[in-house]
């Protein structure tokens, strides 16, 4: 009984939207959040930012919590996020040593 009443309900809806479809009534779209492009990827941006600690720690908890019930798949997965995320925040590289040195060396 419950297929037949779930079908009634389908017949019952899907015809009105049909029609509207039909008549050429266009579906409403909503308007953008940013005013362009550029904007919309900052703001993009700062939420990756504000929610990075977040996703840093979900990630590490799945890949090396002792409780964690995931996978062996699924923990290396996140051990390589976390990795892919290191690697995606510069990091502060160390200064080449310089060829004007003290004379002392090889050579």
């Amino acid at each position: 009984m419950l297929p037949r009443l779930r079908l009634w309900l389908v017949e019952w809806i899907m015809p009105k939207e049909r029609d509207e479809i039909d008549r050429g009534n266009p579906l409403s779209v909503d308007p953008p959040l940013s005013a362009t492009a550029n904007d919309g990827m900052e703001e993009g941006r700062a939420l990756a930012r504000r929610y990075l600690t977040n996703v840093v720690r979900l990630q590490a908890a799945i890949a090396f919590g002792a409780n964690s019930e995931a996978g062996l798949h699924t923990r290396m997965l996140a051990a390589k996020s976390i990795a892919d995320i290191a690697g995606a925040i510069p990091q502060a590289t160390p200064t080449a040593p310089s060829s004007e040195g003290n004379g002392s060396g090889p050579g």
